[in-house]
């Protein structure tokens, strides 16, 4: 009897620790947390994060989005939360880019190396705040997967202000999976292409990316309950991945990974661009970057890229 009894205190006990360890990271994985300070960066927060290498460049980048003068924007998202975005307009622009930033982080953190170049070359730059982070409405993060509804929305609010006007998305990490995810849904013709820097495929394979790298712990059944627990709570299915977005997707691609990226793994970019096999694909790799480090790291070969890219398919 007292091995019946210690097995079912030993499955109890496991079971307690599952639910306890998804509680914690549903927590603080998913629901907000506005006292995260990463929302652009000043000198004494970059200090504690940024390569020495890239702390000018980055800084520079982060004050010059900060300083820029910009026209606040607020909408209403499909399930009525006020989005925010910054709109950062050149003379005689040629075109809007939609730029959307990773998880936890901000426009001023992601795109504080090339925003101020892009606008250089005439483009118009609308830099979101994802739900759930700096002035937009939500508790929970979506991953992408609620996100790319918000980008669809974006996109409409620009065709409101400039009908027929050439678009293009931009996304870093979790923003390049909002991107991705964003061509599984019907968009105008206007919408030229699509930049996505280090983007993961599902919100189901990074997080047991994560347990299983940064944790090293095993993904199941952890993420069985974990998926569960998101589909309740959150409202999506953290199973849809930029793969399935990407499989009738016919809008040009550049994608662009590190190789040293341990947060979201390199193969993941791989994986998206083998299910993206009905457009075309420019795929940028770039040795020794860190994650979301690799226009930082390669500078010239990155904005070659984007410039390539952006003047190719503005008109096409």
């Amino acid at each position: 009897m007292w091995i019946l009894w210690t097995a079912v205190g030993i499955v109890a006990f496991l079971l307690i620790a599952l639910t306890a360890a998804v509680v914690y990271f549903f927590n603080n994985g998913i629901v907000r947390d506005d006292k995260r300070e990463n929302f652009y960066y000043n000198r004494e927060h970059a200090e504690k994060y940024i390569e020495p290498e890239f702390l000018e460049t980055v800084i520079h980048g982060s004050e010059w989005i900060r300083d820029a003068k910009a026209e606040d924007i607020y909408i209403k998202s499909f399930d009525n939360l006020r989005l925010h975005a910054r709109l950062i307009t050149p003379e005689n622009p040629k075109a809007t880019i939609i730029m959307c930033h990773g998880y936890r982080s901000s426009g001023y953190n992601d795109f504080a190396d090339y925003a101020e170049f892009i606008y250089n070359k005439g483009y118009r730059l609308l830099i979101i705040d994802q739900r759930a982070c700096l002035e937009s409405e939500g508790k929970y993060i979506g991953m992408g997967v609620l996100e790319r509804y918000d980008c669809r929305a974006w996109i409409d609010e620009i065709n409101r202000r400039y009908p027929n006007e050439p678009l293009f998305l931009q996304g870093v990490s979790m923003g390049a999976a909002t991107v991705l995810m964003t061509m599984g849904l019907e968009l105008p013709d206007n919408v030229r292409g699509v930049i996505a820097d280090c983007g993961f495929t599902s919100p189901r394979k990074i997080f047991a990316s994560v347990m299983k790298d940064v944790f090293h712990l095993p993904p199941e059944p952890f993420m069985a309950l974990m998926t569960l627990v998101i589909k309740i709570f959150a409202k999506y299915d953290a199973n849809y991945s930029a793969e399935d977005a990407l499989a009738n997707n016919k809008l040009p691609l550049l994608i662009v990974h590190g190789e040293a990226d341990t947060f979201v793994p390199h193969c993941m970019s791989e994986q998206n661009i083998a299910a993206a096999k009905n457009c075309e694909v420019t795929f940028i790799s770039v040795p020794g970057a860190a994650h979301a480090r690799s226009y930082v790291k390669d500078m010239p070969r990155c904005r070659a890229a984007v410039t390539e890219f952006l003047d190719k398919h503005l008109n096409a």
